[in-house]
């Protein structure tokens, strides 16, 4: 008989990034991590090391999330409708095993989370599932355990919205925090339309779509303001919407391919860029005219954009 042979790590090496969630990478100044299906793998934007490699779910990873008060925390969600909060503080060696700081269980798939960006409210998080339920979680707290699914009851009492109620349930697929208004928080549907909640009044306001039918793509509201938004569909429009009076006040030519992520850019006012999941270029534009003012090739494939004080940071497209 063989004698017994145990097995030794040699080598570690990162899987590449799923494709068919559209939120699987996030980063900082400090930090940038992407999803496998199951696992989390988080570099150093120093070094470009592997810093941590978190086995973070038991089922597909759909969406992973920055704070952007704290560089070293991050939230992830999952088809298992788990929402898990992460501190890389914890992180001793890339291998060595990690537990989330709080998991909860939603009960349904997550398809987004948004981290409130405003020093006010910096532990909360916008929680979005495929029940059609927009939920609000002060992830410092864990009203249930980790394995077991939140109870009605806590459900509701976590529910901002719900649309579960409606014949074709329009589920939340974008959600945008103000940049500088902690109390405004939008939100773009599967139908197309946009709801606007409003936390120091609790009232939703429902604002229809630009196209009927056709999804909500991307978002960005304007951070110099509290009434004009940037909103653009799965069919290629972009506008520019005042969402107090529920217009539009700028159409902008059609974009052949879906836009997957826009900005502002901070030091031109009026001044936005747009890309996509298909080429390599950013468009950058600004409110007093439809077409676009620039474009810069950066690349042969599609690309992510992600607004920074001073700048904008372009990270690889999670899917093509």
């Amino acid at each position: 008989m063989s004698p017994p042979y145990a097995l030794h790590e040699t080598h570690l090496h990162a899987a590449g990034c799923q494709q068919w969630s559209p939120h699987t990478i996030a980063g900082t100044s400090s930090y940038f991590a992407f999803c496998s299906t199951l696992s989390i793998y988080v570099f150093s934007t120093t070094t470009l090391e592997l810093v941590k490699l978190i086995p973070g779910h038991e089922k597909c990873i759909t969406v992973i999330k920055w704070s952007p008060t704290c560089s070293h925390t991050f939230a992830t969600g999952s088809v298992s409708g788990h929402v898990s909060t992460w501190d890389l503080r914890d992180a001793t060696s890339p291998s060595a095993p990690s537990s989330p700081t709080h998991t909860i269980d939603f009960g349904s798939p997550v398809l987004t989370i948004e981290w409130s960006p405003t020093s006010p409210n910096p532990t909360h998080l916008v929680v979005s599932t495929r029940a059609a339920t927009v939920y609000l979680w002060d992830t410092t707290t864990s009203p249930s355990t980790n394995s077991s699914p939140l109870t009605k009851s806590e459900l509701y009492k976590m529910s901002l919205w719900t649309n579960s109620n409606e014949s074709n349930p329009a589920k939340a697929l974008v959600v945008k925090w103000h940049p500088t208004d902690s109390r405004l928080i939008a939100a773009g549907n599967s139908d197309g339309s946009i709801r606007l909640f409003d936390m120091s009044t609790e009232t939703l306001t429902k604002i229809p779509p630009m196209e009927k039918g056709v999804a909500v793509a991307a978002m960005s509201w304007d951070p110099l303001s509290d009434q004009y938004m940037l909103v653009s569909n799965a069919a290629g429009t972009t506008k520019l919407m005042d969402v107090s009076s529920k217009t539009m006040v700028r159409s902008f030519d059609k974009e052949t391919h879906t836009v997957k992520a826009m900005a502002w850019l901070d030091w031109a006012p009026g001044n936005f860029a747009t890309c996509n999941a298909r080429t390599g270029v950013i468009k950058v534009w600004n409110v007093s005219q439809a077409a676009p003012i620039q474009h810069i090739r950066v690349g042969h494939v599609g690309l992510q954009v992600r607004r920074k004080r001073g700048g904008i940071v372009l990270t690889p497209p999670t899917y093509m």
